[in-house]
């Protein structure tokens, strides 16, 4: 089970609805002067996040995107964006309908009926944009780690120190992940199991999430092929690409 806020009725609810093992899931994107921003990155996030989590519970998700006819240039970058954040590319309709909306901090109400999670305001440096500037700037899957360190509905302030920490932590772990594979393979530990879904299941605590990694990562106790199938089930719901660097360790 995965619970998130609900801002229209003030309270935590369960996902999927009582007897449901389907459920439609809408993104709203605001996109101010029809350009998708970093409120628009976190948004697609945080719905994908929550996308992975249900799926791993054995919810089917259908997916859907809601945003403003935007010029082709900033299409494509959208599209570019869906591409490279690791994001399960929604389907674009008209249908009003869902059993839970992801909307931007300034967007308004849905117009449909559901459950609505209001991601926190998110900002920038001027020079910093939702995608890497080019090939040496940080990669997409460290800006979602940054988007995910704080909790989906506080506001949150992306600097070059926030990329770097992140690309320094997520560069660490890749390389962990990369050694950990040739050790022999080992179960998920049930605690590992049992906290992430704990953790889901108080609001889509994704900062928590990845803390539980560091906590895997520096526990002695635990062999390292359980290490290694820890963090790849955990990717499964944050989609950082721990396990890029497999057969280059």
């Amino acid at each position: 089970m995965v619970q998130v806020f609900d801002a229209v009725q003030g309270r935590l609810i369960a996902l999927p609805p009582a007897g449901r093992r389907a459920l439609r899931l809408r993104v709203h994107l605001e996109c101010p002067g029809l350009v998708a921003g970093w409120d628009e990155a976190r948004a697609l996030v945080v719905a994908d996040v929550l996308f992975r989590a249900l799926e791993m519970e054995g919810v089917q998700v259908f997916p859907a995107i809601e945003a403003p006819d935007l010029p082709p240039l900033e299409a494509k970058r959208l599209d570019r964006l869906l591409a490279s954040y690791n994001l399960r590319a929604p389907d674009a309709d008209d249908d009003l309908y869902a059993d839970v909306h992801v909307l931007t901090s300034g967007g308004g109400d849905p117009r449909g009926p559901g459950v609505v999670l209001r991601v926190g305001p998110t900002s920038a440096s001027a020079p910093i944009p939702p995608l890497p500037a080019d090939p040496t700037d940080h990669d997409a899957a460290v800006r979602r780690c940054a988007l995910l360190a704080t909790p989906c509905r506080e506001p949150l302030s992306v600097s070059a120190a926030v990329l770097a920490d992140a690309a320094n932590t997520l560069a660490g772990w890749r390389a962990y992940v990369a050694y950990w594979s040739q050790a022999p393979s080992a179960p998920v530990p049930p605690a590992v199991r049992d906290r992430a879904r704990g953790l889901l299941d108080a609001d889509l605590d994704t900062p928590g999430l990845l803390g539980l990694l560091g906590e895997v990562a520096d526990d002695p106790g635990q062999p390292d092929g359980a290490r290694f199938e820890a963090f790849v089930w955990l990717d499964r719901v944050l989609g950082i690409e721990l396990g890029r660097d497999v057969g280059h360790a």
